[in-house]
């Protein structure tokens, strides 16, 4: 299994203590982080330490499932560089936890993450604050319907985050599920790419491609509609964004 390395110091693209003070006084001091650092060179930690955080450090992927039956945890953070044919486990395993994960990687490899189940992806280099600001959104999440609802056929399960039609199980990743809990919980409105980039993953279009949006519908609607190209639950409603809507009613 590909090991998770952290960044140093300078790696995470730090731009000094004052930053992350400032972070601190934001109120983040009772949040308590995971962070994944087998090279326990101290980076992240660091980083979030710095902003008022309590972070914890694991030296391997095994060791995260029995660190959160310790305790509680907020949020999972991991580096994760380069991003390899084994990488897709590693995320997978991670957000299957049931915790937000961010994971910090290189440009070129956000969309993969982001595609493999990971609540957020940041790019190299990057500034303490904007991790810290990021971790922020994910730990205050998106808008959930408390569960399990049923809309018509479909059926959703905000605890185990699991979506059935007709009693067949979606097979839905963790970003797929939270999209389609935060346009459920839309009631029928519509809602924009920009919201939902903020809403379901924690950023905006000047950190994050409005067509992860795009693409995760089509996925979205892949595994939902009987014609993913005549969608009848997840409409796009042009200028506006998508809405979802129970056939039936």
């Amino acid at each position: 299994m590909r090991r998770l390395v952290s960044g140093g110091e300078c790696r995470t693209g730090c731009s000094g203590v004052d930053e992350c003070n400032l972070e601190g006084e934001l109120g983040a001091e009772s949040i308590s982080v995971l962070v994944c650092d087998p090279h326990r060179d101290g980076g992240l930690q660091s980083c979030f330490r710095g902003a008022g955080w309590r972070a914890r450090v694991v030296e391997d992927i095994g060791l995260v499932a029995a660190a959160l039956d310790e305790e509680p945890f907020a949020l999972i953070v991991a580096e994760l560089v380069p991003v390899d044919i084994h990488s897709r486990v590693v995320v997978g395993d991670l957000s299957a936890l049931g915790v937000p994960l961010i994971v910090v990687t290189d440009d070129e490899s956000v969309a993969d993450v982001l595609e493999w189940g990971a609540t957020d992806g940041v790019r190299r280099p990057i500034s303490k604050r904007e991790l810290t600001a990021r971790a922020r959104l994910r730990v205050k999440g998106s808008p959930v319907v408390a569960g399990p609802i049923r809309r018509g056929r479909l059926s959703l399960d905000s605890g185990v985050g699991g979506a059935h039609l007709d009693g067949r199980d979606l097979g839905l990743a963790p970003m797929e599920f939270r999209l389609l809990m935060t346009l459920v919980a839309a009631e029928g409105r519509p809602v924009s790419r920009e919201q939902l980039l903020r809403e379901v993953w924690g950023s905006c279009p000047q950190w994050q491609d409005p067509a992860t949006v795009t693409e995760h519908v089509h996925r979205l609607r892949t595994k939902l509609e009987d014609d993913p190209h005549q969608p009848r639950w997840i409409l796009t409603v042009r200028s506006h964004g998508y809405r979802f809507v129970d056939p039936q009613s």
